[in-house]
């Protein structure tokens, strides 16, 4: 579904309306944007946004049971029930100079709190003794409230990521682990440029 708004304000929808919404999350002064132009319900536009934009954030190290990321997490209240949500995350990790010490990445939306669905998931790293430090970037379009029942403005989806450590089963699925250290750990690097998530609505 295309996003088709004009968002610089210049008259026409094009690449330029791209690029200031990208500018938009970045940082960079958005004053003549008016966000309560976007309070419509007209097919195919972005409706509204939230986002984490984390330079600050301790580093995340990561340990064989999965846990929430919580400092990573994100809600948004859509306005409308048939609405899609656009999922975007970028963040930056570095991998375990182990052999078979990767790291997984699950991600997760609730609604309203209740139960945890899983709709995607990433393993980062390689089976040998691979020394990565890298960056991801996922974007995913959700529908977490296809066949609810409730009224526009009723819900409020929290998204969330949870790491581990993942090692791949051997012969017999016996599976390798290691006693290591916080400093031989995979990591979510939080605290450098470039880490985010951002949830948009879009009308669906």
């Amino acid at each position: 579904m295309p996003l088709v708004y004009d968002f610089n304000n210049d008259g026409v929808v094009n690449g330029a309306d791209v690029v200031y919404f990208a500018s938009a999350v970045a940082g960079v002064d958005i004053s003549n944007f008016n966000i309560a132009n976007l309070q419509t319900a007209t097919t195919g536009k972005l409706l509204k946004y939230t986002y984490i934009n984390s330079l600050s954030l301790p580093e995340f190290v990561v340990e064989y049971t999965p846990r929430v990321v919580s400092d990573f997490s994100l809600n948004i209240t859509p306005l409308y029930k048939s609405s899609k949500i656009h999922f975007n995350i970028s963040f930056n990790y570095l991998t375990s100079c182990f052999p078979n010490t990767m790291m997984q990445v699950e991600y997760f939306y609730n609604v309203n709190n209740n139960i945890d669905i899983s709709f995607g998931k990433s393993i980062l790293g390689t089976e040998n003794t691979n020394f990565i430090r890298n960056s991801l970037n996922l974007n995913i379009i959700t529908d977490p409230m296809s066949g609810l029942s409730g009224n526009d403005g009723a819900y409020t989806i929290n998204y969330k990521i949870k790491a581990s450590i993942y090692s791949a089963p051997g012969t017999n699925d016996f599976v390798t682990t290691f006693n290591l250290l916080d400093n031989n750990k995979p990591k979510l690097l939080l605290n450098e440029i470039g880490n985010s998530i951002i949830l948009s609505e879009l009308e669906g």
